[in-house]
């Protein structure tokens, strides 16, 4: 856990010129900045989903098609 938040602060501090948190300010930006970190990762996650379902969904149709097609005996 120690690694992961001082990899983050280091990220930080090169993305913002930051070099320690000493300010309120800082803190604060620094809070911003890891939720659009999160807000990302979120945003990356729902679009492999969305690829997901959207492939299923023509998974389905493409099913339904030949199926519908096929003759009745």
């Amino acid at each position: 856990m120690k690694e992961t938040i001082k990899e983050l602060r280091s990220r930080f501090e090169a993305e913002t010129d930051v070099e320690k948190l000493i300010s309120k300010k800082d803190w604060q930006q620094y809070a911003e900045w890891l939720e659009k970190l999160s807000y990302s990762k979120i945003n990356n996650e729902l679009i492999v989903e969305i690829n997901n379902l959207r492939a299923a969904f023509y998974q389905v149709i493409d099913i339904l098609d030949v199926e519908v097609a096929r003759p009745v005996k």
